[in-house]
C-alpha cells in the first residue's frame, strides 16, 4: 500500500470511529470472527474479452486516470503493450486460468474488506466479508483455493503491535476454512500455542493441499508450510515473510528484512537452502511473483511515495538489477494458459 493510501485509510477509520461506526467491527475483530453477512450482492458480470488468449500478466492499474484501481492486462510476450482494460477494481488481485480473487475496501465500512471469488472470465462467483484492510491475496495453481490476508489492527507490516487475519476459500462452494491462525501449529516436532500468533502472505504449492505462509510470535517471523486436509502448519527455522513457490515448485522467494522497515528479496531452493539476493532498487514491500521458473516479479511504489506504483522484474538469482517490466502497475498475477 502506498504512503499517500495508507493516511488516506487510517484518517478515514479514526473518522468512521469517532462516528461510532465501527464499535460492531471492533467486537467482531477482537473475537476473531468473520463479517461476510455484511457483504452486499454485487454485480455477476464478465469482463469482454476475458480472459484474453495465451499467457497474460493482470495487475491493478496505478496510472492516475479514470482507471486508476481497475484490473489491466499486458501479454507476457509483450509487456510493454497498452494495457487492455476492465471495470473491476481491486486494491489486491490474483488470478488462475479459471478463477481469481479480487480484494475491495468496503465503503460502507472502511476497516471491512470484501472478498471477491471470481470465476475465469472476472464475473463474481462468490461475495464475501472479513474484517481489516486488504493486504495480500493469492489463488492455488488449479484454481480450487484463494487465500487473503488483511490487516485488523495497523496498516503496515512495518508497523510495532499489527494484527492480520488470514483465510482460506474454497473457490467453488465459497466457504472459508477460517483463520488460518486457528490450525494446528507445530515447531521441532512439538505443538506450539502462543496467544500472540499471527499469520500472513499465503503461497499454494502444486499439489492442491500444501502451502507456506509467514507465522510470527514472540516478536520473531517464521516460514512456516501447511497442509489443507490436516489444518496443520509446521513453522520452520527460517525468517520468511510472504513467501512465494516458483512455478515448479523448486525455489521460494520471500521478503527478507534488512531494517526496521525494509526488505530485501531472498530466493531459496528448496532442496539444499541455498540462496540468492534479488537486485532490486530500493526495500520491496510485496508479494513476490513469479514472470516464469527464473525470473520474479515485484510492485515498487516511487521512492518518495504517491499512489502509481510499478511492476518491475529481476532474474531469481541476482544475476542482473531489476528494471520496470509494467509502469504504472501493481499487484502483478501471471496467467499461463496451459
Amino acid at each position: 500500500m502506498s504512503s499517500a493510501r495508507a493516511r488516506l485509510v487510517t484518517f478515514a477509520v479514526v473518522v468512521v470511529m469517532a462516528m461510532g461506526g465501527a464499535v460492531g467491527y471492533v467486537l467482531m475483530a477482537a473475537r476473531g470472527e468473520s463479517t461476510a453477512a455484511l457483504a452486499p450482492s454485487p454485480g455477476t458480470s464478465a469482463s469482454p474479452g476475458f480472459p484474453p488468449p495465451g499467457d497474460f500478466i493482470a495487475f491493478r492499474r496505478t496510472a492516475v486516470d479514470a482507471g486508476y484501481g481497475t484490473v489491466g492486462t499486458v501479454p507476457v510476450a509483450d509487456p510493454a503493450a497498452a494495457p487492455a482494460g476492465s471495470d473491476l477494481s481491486c486494491e489486491r488481485l490474483h488470478l488462475s486460468r479459471t478463477g481469481g480473487v479480487c480484494l475491495q475496501v468496503d465503503r460502507a465500512a472502511v476497516t471491512t474488506a470484501r472478498v471477491l471469488l471470481l470465476r475465469g472470465d472476472l464475473s463474481v462467483r462468490h461475495s464475501l466479508s472479513t474484517p481489516g484492510i486488504p493486504s495480500r491475496a493469492r489463488v492455488s495453481p488449479d484454481g480450487r483455493w484463494a487465500a487473503t490476508t488483511t490487516f485488523v489492527v495497523g496498516h503496515s507490516y512495518a508497523q510495532g503491535g499489527f494484527s492480520t487475519q488470514t483465510e482460506i476459500y474454497d473457490m467453488e462452494s465459497g466457504d472459508s476454512l477460517g483463520n488460518v491462525e486457528t490450525f494446528a501449529v507445530s515447531r521441532r516436532g512439538r505443538p506450539y500455542s502462543a496467544p500472540d500468533v499471527n499469520v500472513w502472505g499465503v503461497t499454494f504449492a502444486g499439489d492442491g493441499t500444501s502451502f507456506y505462509a509467514t507465522v510470527m510470535t514472540g516478536g520473531t517471523k517464521y516460514l512456516a508450510r501447511g497442509d489443507i486436509g490436516t489444518r496443520s502448519l509446521v513453522m520452520l527455522d527460517v525468517p520468511a515473510e510472504c513467501p512465494s513457490l516458483s512455478p515448479d515448485g523448486r525455489l521460494l522467494a520471500y521478503k527478507s528484512a534488512t531494517g526496521p522497515t525494509t526488505w530485501e528479496v531472498r530466493v531459496r531452493a528448496l532442496a539444499d537452502g541455498s540462496e540468492a539476493v534479488v537486485d532490486a532498487p530500493r526495500s520491496v514491500d510485496d508479494q513476490i511473483e513469479w514472470l516464469d521458473d527464473d525470473h520474479v516479479v515485484f510492485g515498487l511504489a516511487p521512492p518518495g511515495g504517491g499512489a502509481r506504483a510499478d511492476v518491475w522484474v529481476a532474474p531469481a538469482d541476482g544475476s542482473a538489477p531489476a528494471e520496470v517490466l509494467i509502469p504504472a502497475a501493481w499487484s502483478p498475477a501471471v496467467v499461463r494458459a496451459g
